[in-house]
């Protein structure tokens, strides 16, 4: 598998692609956990999809996947692996 790359390193290439990606609660990042997830480039278009959506909360980053919910900050995503053939 890949190794995590973090979202104030890189964002994926691919726009409208799934990954994994980490996240933590910001009131308490020892509550992490991983995720399936979908990324978007246009951070206009997850928020439109996103009404709950806080950027002071989760940071400019966050928005860019389906799991920047309220309270929660995407910090880490890796590509998913090759499906088995």
């Amino acid at each position: 598998m890949s190794e995590w790359i973090r979202v104030e390193d890189r964002l994926p290439e691919k726009d409208f692609c799934y990954c994994l990606v980490s996240r933590h609660y910001h009131r308490n990042p020892e509550l992490k956990s991983v995720h399936y997830a979908f990324f978007t480039k246009d951070r206009e278009y997850a928020r439109s999809e996103k009404k709950y959506y806080s950027r002071k909360v989760q940071g400019k980053l966050s928005v860019h996947f389906d799991v920047s919910e309220a309270g929660f900050v995407v910090t880490h995503w890796m590509p998913l692996p090759e499906p088995p053939e």
